[in-house]
């Protein structure tokens, strides 16, 4: 039975099956006294419910499925997990088969030099919160791209050597089921810092850096410390089909790396990022088709499980 059921004069609850898990989170639009849910999870179905009036405000809340109340907390709620036995920066993460998978990176064990271009391959299961050590990327890399596309790992480009030095051109695939990486084609040029995505059934990285300038930062008295510049444009797709990788549509405006990037309703959207001009920090942002055609992402007016509870 599919309906919404009055609590109060600002709550409602939507029942969409008998048996359902016994707290749901999900996102809460308010909208002239009338709760409209964003985002629903529930029985394995995912449903986008959007109105295209003005929203007045967002709030998280929790449904308990047992006591039938919501908690609506106003700002959502951090939760401690085990800790990375080892620590890492500068790493790629990506979601697959319901773990969480950190590559690469800085690693630092206690007080000892930090290994700058790390194998490392930790794994974090949610359902044991714990993190378990898997087969190590084949080579050392920082600001390696990661991504993941029907049930494989994909790790893109990285550095060797502080601060953006030693670029590569590696890419790499790991089969979770074999515990086990194995190399693809490289990609045009060497380069670390790469935004990387799967969506459209491809892998595509965008920007970077490779550092074809070299400046000396370090201070006078100090030991030498070179940092490596040359943010590009470039866009790059594999396809798994092929096993080869093709030229994108480059990023428009000022060449980004360090961006942050993530795939909504079949676009890519890129957040940020350093421009080449003296590394500032880019405000910008952007989103792509996977054809790709840049412009504004879509807006949702109606689900089409749900189609008469939103009337735009």
């Amino acid at each position: 039975m599919n309906h919404l059921q009055k609590a109060s004069s600002q709550v409602y609850f939507l029942h969409l099956c008998q048996q359902l898990p016994g707290t749901l989170n999900f996102k809460l639009k308010i909208m002239k006294n009338i709760i409209i849910f964003k985002l629903v999870i529930l029985c394995g179905i995912t449903l986008t419910l959007t109105s295209c009036e003005k929203v007045e405000k967002v709030i998280d809340a929790k449904l308990n499925n047992a006591t039938g109340k919501i908690n609506m907390d106003g700002l959502g709620t951090w939760t401690n997990k085990a800790p990375i036995p080892v620590g890492m920066a500068e790493v790629g993460v990506a979601a697959l088969d319901g773990k969480v998978y950190a590559v690469g990176g800085t690693e630092q064990k206690g007080q000892g030099t930090p290994n700058y271009a790390s194998t490392l391959n930790m794994m974090y299961d949610p359902e044991t919160n714990a993190w378990q050590e898997r087969a190590p990327l084949p080579y050392g890399l920082s600001h390696v791209g990661v991504a993941a596309l029907d049930g494989k790992l994909y790790a893109i480009g990285g550095f060797t050597s502080p601060v953006h030095m030693g670029a590569q051109d590696l890419a790499f695939i790991y089969d979770p089921k074999k515990d086990k990486w194995s190399a693809l084609p490289k990609i045009s040029s060497t380069r670390g810092s790469v935004a990387a995505v799967a969506v459209g059934g491809k892998i595509h990285i965008f920007g970077g850096r490779n550092p074809v300038k070299v400046i000396k930062i370090s201070a006078p008295g100090t030991p030498d410390l070179f940092a490596g510049y040359g943010t590009v444009t470039t866009h790059e797709i594999y396809d798994p089909t092929t096993g080869q990788w093709s030229q994108g549509v480059p990023l428009p405006g000022p060449a980004r790396d360090h961006v942050g990037i993530v795939v909504l309703y079949g676009k890519v959207h890129l957040f940020g990022g350093v421009s080449p001009i003296s590394g500032i920090i880019s405000t910008g942002t952007m989103s792509t088709t996977p054809r790709p055609i840049i412009g504004p992402s879509p807006r949702r007016c109606r689900s089409p499980a749900l189609p008469a509870l939103i009337q735009c």
